[in-house]
C-alpha cells in the first residue's frame, strides 16, 4: 500500500491511499455465506435492492469477495472525512442477462381502459380526472430497455475513453479521440482519471435503480447528467430496433415524459448554454438570481438535499466490472 500526498501534512491536507490484494478462494460456499450474511445484516431503504444484492452474490464467488472487501471501516477512522474511494475486480466477467423489465415495470390499473389498436390514451377526454396512483403516465418495459441499453452505449463510451485518458485533459484538438466525456459539460473536460471513474459509477447508479425496478430519479447532479446523455442515447435505440421487445403499453417512448418527470429541474443543461456562461460558479450574478447552487464539476457527486443519499457499499454489477466510486 502507498500513500499519495495532495497538501502538506496537517489539518485539511489530503492523502490519496492506493492498495492492491491478491485474493485466492479456497472455500465458495463460506465465501458467498459470510456475504449473504453481510447483506442481510446491511441496513437496506429498499428491499429490491437488497435482493439484488442477495442473487448477485449467490452465484458470483467474485461480487461476495468484493462485497465483503469493500474498505468501509475507513470511514470511521478517527480525525478523518472521506472524500471517496475506489475499488475493482480484475478477473473475466461473463454477461449477465438483461433484467425482466415486463416483471420489474407492470402496467397501472388505468391502462386497461387503453386501446393500443385505437392509439387512444384513455385520459385524452379533458372530462376524464388523471389517474391517482400513477397521474397518467408510468414507465414502461419498453421504455425503460431502451434507457438501459442507453447507459450500456454510454457505459462503453466512457470505459474506452477512460483506458485512453488517464488523467489527460480533453481539449478541442484532442477530442476527436474521445467517444463519451466530451458529450458531458467543458467544466468537465480536465478532470482528472478518478473523477472520470465516479461519474461512471453515477451511470451505474442508474442502472441499478432500472434493474431493481425503480424509476431512475438522479440523487447528484452527475447521475442528472448522465441520465438526460441516457434518455438521448435511448430514442436511438429505439429507432434502431436493439433493446428488447415488450407488450406495447400506452406510455411506451414517451420522450418528452421522461425528461419532464425524472428530473427535479433541468438546471444541469444551462451548463454549456451560450446564453448563461458562467452559471455553474455559485457567485456567479445568474446563478444567485436563480438560486441554481454549485454546478462546478467538484460538486457534481454532491447528494441533494432532500434525496436519500446511496450506500456507500453498494456493488457494481458483475457485467460491467469497472471501479465504482464510493460515497
Amino acid at each position: 500500500m502507498t500513500a499519495e500526498r495532495e497538501a502538506p501534512n496537517g489539518p485539511g491536507s489530503k492523502i490519496r491511499l492506493h492498495m492492491s490484494v491478491d485474493a485466492r478462494i479456497e472455500d465458495v460456499d463460506q465465501l458467498i455465506g459470510a456475504a449473504i450474511e453481510s447483506i442481510k445484516s446491511t441496513d437496506f431503504s429498499d428491499h429490491a435492492e437488497q435482493q439484488t444484492y442477495l442473487e448477485l452474490v449467490k452465484s458470483d464467488p467474485g461480487a461476495a469477495l468484493v462485497w465483503l472487501a469493500v474498505p468501509d471501516t475507513i470511514f470511521g477512522v478517527p480525525g478523518v472525512s472521506i472524500d471517496s474511494a475506489s475499488w475493482w475486480q480484475d478477473r473475466e466477467l461473463e454477461v449477465m442477462p438483461s433484467p425482466d423489465f415486463e416483471h420489474l415495470f407492470p402496467p397501472c390499473d388505468c391502462e386497461s381502459d387503453w386501446d393500443p389498436a385505437s392509439a387512444v390514451d384513455y385520459n385524452d377526454d379533458d372530462d376524464t380526472p388523471p389517474c391517482e396512483e400513477c397521474g397518467g403516465w408510468s414507465l414502461t418495459p419498453n421504455t425503460v430497455a431502451c434507457i438501459h441499453a442507453g447507459l450500456d452505449l454510454i457505459l462503453d463510451m466512457l470505459r474506452d475513453d477512460l483506458e485512453q485518458l488517464g488523467d489527460e485533459p480533453i481539449t478541442n484538438e484532442t477530442r476527436w479521440k474521445v467517444l463519451g466525456f466530451d458529450r458531458l459539460p467543458r467544466t468537465s473536460w480536465g478532470m482528472d482519471r478518478h473523477w472520470r471513474e465516479r461519474f461512471i459509477q453515477a451511470c451505474l447508479d442508474l442502472q441499478t435503480d432500472l434493474a431493481a425496478g425503480r424509476r431512475p430519479e438522479p440523487r447528484c447532479n452527475a447521475e442528472e447528467i448522465a441520465l438526460h446523455l441516457a434518455i438521448e442515447d435511448a430514442q436511438v435505440v429505439e429507432e434502431s430496433g436493439f433493446a428488447s421487445s415488450y407488450k406495447v403499453r400506452r406510455d411506451d417512448y414517451e420522450w418528452y415524459m421522461c425528461s419532464s418527470s425524472l428530473f427535479q429541474d433541468h438546471d444541469v443543461l444551462m451548463i454549456d448554454s451560450i446564453y448563461t456562461p458562467g452559471i455553474d460558479d455559485p457567485d456567479d450574478l445568474a446563478n444567485k438570481f436563480g438560486g441554481v447552487g454549485d454546478l462546478s464539476p467538484g460538486n457534481w457527486f454532491t447528494w441533494f438535499n432532500n434525496v436519500e443519499p446511496r450506500s456507500p457499499k453498494r456493488l457494481l454489477s458483475s457485467r460491467i466490472g469497472e471501479p465504482s466510486g464510493l460515497e
